[in-house]
């Protein structure tokens, strides 16, 4: 995932683009039928073309300038705010119900490494538990994990689990320049919008760590 400097990099340059007060017209792509949750990297943002409500939405600077207690990004959907979300180290998407640090978590998305291959761990109040497979990529008789180490392209999917094993959904990562990287799949019922959107935040962010980092 990006550093804390590499986002406020970032944030600087979305607040400078956008300016105070100003919305963007969203860039929406047409979801594969299927599927319950897909999203995109537009410009200096993340689109959700789809959430598990139907809805759609985008990932957004809160405001300018940034404040060290603000979330990194907000969940808006038409005119309506629906989460805070904070990156927290490398490696955690933090989501709350509103802007306020003492509002209460309502999910979070852990991304970690396993052989140099990615995985994430959901995390939902009131809800279960979910563990992501290795992304490997699904063309060819050996599949290459999405990793650090290898050259980025291609479709990559991964099983989502439930807490006793079993496949509950799945997700992908669909990366083919010049377009930009989409991310979708199928989430279990329980997956709430802002779920949903911190995944996409955090495999928007491993992403953009790899194609800026590119293998030797």
């Amino acid at each position: 995932m990006r550093t804390p400097r590499d986002w406020g990099v970032i944030l600087i340059a979305i607040a400078a683009a956008v300016g105070p007060g100003c919305a963007r017209p969203q860039a929406l792509l047409a979801p594969e039928p299927g599927v319950t949750f897909a999203a995109h990297h537009a410009g200096d943002r993340v689109t959700l073309d789809r959430l598990p409500s139907g809805a759609r939405g985008a990932l957004e600077s809160p405001a300018w300038p940034h404040l060290p207690d603000e979330p990194s990004f907000v969940l808006r959907a038409g005119s309506e705010t629906r989460a805070a979300l904070w990156i927290v180290g490398h490696s955690r998407v933090l989501v709350r119900r509103d802007a306020d640090t003492t509002s209460p978590r309502v999910a979070e998305v852990l991304s970690a490494w396993d052989a140099g291959a990615l995985r994430l761990t959901l995390f939902q109040e009131d809800g279960p538990t979910l563990a992501v497979d290795r992304f490997a990529r699904e063309q060819g008789a050996d599949p290459a994990p999405l990793s650090r180490a290898a050259p980025l392209g291609g479709t990559y999917r991964a099983a989502t689990r439930d807490a006793q094993g079993a496949a509950v959904g799945w997700l992908r990562v669909r990366v083919e320049p010049p377009l930009a990287p989409v991310y979708d799949g199928v989430l279990p019922d329980t997956i709430g919008d802002a779920l949903a959107a911190a995944v996409a935040l955090a495999l928007d962010g491993e992403v953009a760590w790899i194609e800026e980092h590119p293998s030797r």
